[in-house]
């Protein structure tokens, strides 16, 4: 559960805001601001975005990651991905979107394939 909150509060195009002490988030997306509002209820934090680096906190604990590149939502492609770079050297690429598109790219012989698609029905 934590790493898919840590991919709510990582790809995205929100942009946090400190006014008068308290974090808000602007957001172009309704759907956006949601998603990332509800990972900080559940205490993982997006915090700031600078020069290329994402910071987060969480649990209390601040994760910094380095952005490399961002492949934007479309209607076409119906999913948006970031490629970031994390504190030990890995690079991952983070993918969110409709659901058809994300299941149609699942490895078909992964154990989880079925556990996601009972949850779709």
């Amino acid at each position: 559960v934590i790493n898919f909150l840590r991919v709510l509060s990582l790809c995205h195009s929100v942009v946090p805001e400190h006014i008068a002490g308290e974090l808000h988030y602007l957001a172009t997306s309704p759907d956006e601001e949601a998603l990332v509002n509800a990972a900080k209820q559940l205490d993982i934090v997006f915090q700031s975005a600078r020069n290329h680096t994402l910071k987060i906190s969480v649990l209390g604990e601040t994760e910094e990651y380095t952005l490399l590149n961002v492949l934007d939502f479309t209607s076409t492609r119906k999913r948006m991905s970031v490629i970031i770079r994390t504190s030990n050297g890995d690079i991952k690429l983070l993918c969110k979107g409709a659901d058809s598109v994300i299941y149609d790219r699942l490895v078909s012989n992964d154990p989880l394939v079925s556990v996601t698609e009972q949850h779709l029905d």
